[in-house]
């Protein structure tokens, strides 16, 4: 091999991890799935960007604005309310009681969490 393919080579960047395991939880990166205990959860690619952005950050709480910019970009003007919805849903699919989140949590005043010491139980 010469001296430049070892340069092209070595400046190929290492691709991000393709899946994340947590819990009962495991989340495909390329395919955009998500698996609850082997079964598929069915996501909008709204949910797939939240439930990754969450997954990127356990126990870290997110702010509704911090979300809005992150999943819809800072030039959003819609309605805030937006992430809320989005977040009923996205419990609904994946909180065996989406009344009582285990995983998605609300920390009141600051946003949303997605609290992996959960999931060691």
């Amino acid at each position: 091999m010469t001296e430049g393919k070892k340069r092209l080579i070595q400046a190929v960047p290492k691709q991000p991890d393709s899946s994340i395991q947590a819990g009962p939880f495991h989340l495909e990166i390329k395919t955009q799935r998500l698996y609850k205990n082997g079964q598929l959860v069915k996501l909008t690619a709204r949910e797939f960007q939240l439930i990754k952005l969450f997954f990127d950050r356990f126990n870290e709480p997110l702010s509704r604005n911090h979300l809005l910019d992150e999943i819809w970009g800072q030039n959003y003007f819609g309605d805030s309310k937006t992430v809320d919805v989005h977040i009923r849903r996205l419990r609904e699919k994946i909180e065996d009681n989406p009344s009582q989140p285990e995983f998605l949590k609300t920390i009141w005043g600051i946003g949303y969490c997605f609290q992996k010491s959960e999931m060691n139980k």
